[in-house]
């Protein structure tokens, strides 16, 4: 796949999508390619002109996907990145099939910053837009990087592996920009019922030695429910208390499969948390159980802190059979 390497930050309003492979029925192709030009046009056009809303206009677009991208233009505006020295802005991907009849078009590079007056950084990232079959837009995601991507995938050893880790990484994508945009609702729907979430905390006990008093480290972590899990997300979500929220997976997840149930899957990845009123780094493992392979849920989010040497794994919690 061919992308354009982002030389600057500047928004151009023209934007061409070619659809390289992957959609057998040209006039869904054609459709495909018209809907998502449409998209970023308005979205280039709306960041140039400093718009607080958005104008879907002409767009087929299911009102999911246009609550997603409304909720994340609260607090991020975007635009496709282009070359400084290009007019317009050219895509070339292919179509991915995602779900029984739908398409998934990856690896749009976009332009994305605090609406609060912070500055850019000058770095990429890449979103991705999904289709149903008659080409109308479902979803809309930040997502991995296009060679973590083909990592991911390849290490799959059939093809419903390889389909649950395209299935999981989406949900891990719609994860972060669910965080992003408050959607309290996808959280109360992806996890389940009797889920864990286990938070954790570094502590320095003080001790006298015969040479001098040191701080012994040691890590403490909290189970909660599903319910108090939410509760507090419900607060940190609150925009009087934090105006900005900006969560981030890095680039180094490592999904697995269950080595003894091939239902469950488990991703290591390092989460970055930014909020207005808190900030930190740490290491999250996120278990999710395919028992309905379109519907994932999370049995386990589990944070450590990165000095904790001592990692989760599946063995550490009694599965379902």
């Amino acid at each position: 796949m061919m992308l354009l390497i982002p030389c600057g930050i500047i928004a151009q309003d023209g934007v061409t999508v070619e659809i390289r492979d992957g959609v057998f029925s040209e006039t869904l192709k054609v459709k495909m390619e018209n809907q998502l030009e449409k998209l970023l046009v308005m979205m280039n056009e709306s960041q140039r002109d400093n718009k607080k809303s958005l104008n879907f206009r002409g767009i087929d677009i299911t009102q999911e996907a246009r609550q997603t991208i409304l909720q994340l233009w609260k607090y991020q505006r975007m635009h496709v990145w282009v070359d400084v020295e290009d007019e317009d802005v050219y895509i070339c991907e292919d179509g991915i099939r995602f779900g029984t009849d739908g398409y998934q078009i990856r690896n749009i590079p976009m332009h994305i910053y605090p609406v609060d007056g912070t500055t850019p950084k000058d770095e990429y990232t890449e979103v991705c837009v999904n289709f149903n079959g008659q080409g109308k837009i479902v979803d809309f995601n930040v997502t991995l990087a296009q060679q973590q991507y083909k990592e991911i995938v390849k290490n799959a050893i059939d093809v419903q592996d390889e389909y649950n880790r395209k299935m999981l990484i989406h949900w891990m994508e719609q994860l972060a920009t669910a965080y992003n945009q408050r959607d309290m609702q996808f959280f109360r729907n992806v996890f389940s019922e009797d889920a864990l979430i286990i938070t954790g905390v570094r502590k320095f006990n003080r001790q006298k030695t015969d040479v001098r008093i040191k701080d012994q480290e040691r890590f403490e972590y909290n189970i909660k429910t599903k319910e108090e899990y939410l509760a507090k997300l419900n607060e940190i979500f609150d925009v009087k208390k934090n105006p900005s929220i900006n969560i981030v997976f890095g680039n180094d997840a490592e999904y697995r499969r269950h080595g003894g149930n091939p239902r469950y899957y488990m991703v290591d990845v390092t989460q970055y948390w930014n909020t207005t009123g808190y900030s930190d780094v740490g290491h999250l493992f996120v278990l999710w159980d395919f028992k309905d392979p379109d519907r994932p849920q999370i049995l386990v989010r589990a944070w450590q802190h990165p000095d904790d040497e001592k990692r989760w794994s599946a063995r550490d919690f009694n599965l379902p059979q």
